[in-house]
């Protein structure tokens, strides 16, 4: 093995090993340890289903905000892949960018996209709570941010939160995005 090479083998068979002592003595049981891995699958399973969903939250959003700036296919396209997937513009930006513009919020449109904004920053939140809070618990389903005092249970209520969030943003961004598309074809 090269010297910069990390031994990966190694460090897991350490870790199977001590895993096995405290098996055998009793100090853990491997009930506990089955628990343990349904918890971790249960996490990932949530934080998986809202990081997809809030990634394609995103890009209803960032194809907003390219036919808002362009009007043209060819150049939303452009404005797509040119500044809006780069890492340095975060989705908090253009959320708010958003907000700023103000389409949604069109007399015309008569309040149906109101709290929009505020429904994307909701949907935002709850993603960085799972993209970068920690498991707070071995065998239930709960999660936190540092710096907060109470972890977050990730059950039913929390789903159907995220789910009424994400859906009231998302459909809003679909059908925002179908009418500034008719503006470019001039119906809008």
């Amino acid at each position: 093995m090269a010297k910069s090479e990390i031994d990966v083998e190694g460090i897991k068979g350490k870790y199977a090993l001590a895993r096995k002592k405290a098996i055998e003595s009793g100090a853990i049981d491997e009930g506990m340890l089955k628990a343990q891995k349904e918890n971790d699958l249960r996490i990932a399973e949530v934080r998986g289903l809202i990081l997809n969903r809030t990634a394609e939250l995103e890009h209803q959003l960032n194809h907003f905000l390219s036919w808002y700036f362009t009007y043209n296919e060819r150049r939303a396209v452009d404005l797509y892949d040119a500044l809006l997937t780069k890492e340095f513009f975060t989705l908090h930006q253009k959320i708010v960018l958003f907000g700023e513009l103000g389409y949604h919020k069109r007399k015309d449109f008569g309040g149906r996209f109101e709290g929009l904004t505020a429904q994307l920053h909701k949907v935002k939140e709850m993603r960085n709570l799972l993209a970068h809070g920690h498991k707070a618990s071995a065998t239930e389903p709960l999660v936190r941010m540092l710096s907060q005092n109470e972890p977050t249970r990730l059950d039913g209520k929390f789903m159907a939160q995220f789910k009424a969030s994400f859906e009231a943003a998302f459909f809003s961004l679909v059908e925002l995005n179908e009418r500034i598309r008719e503006m470019d074809r001039g119906t809008g």
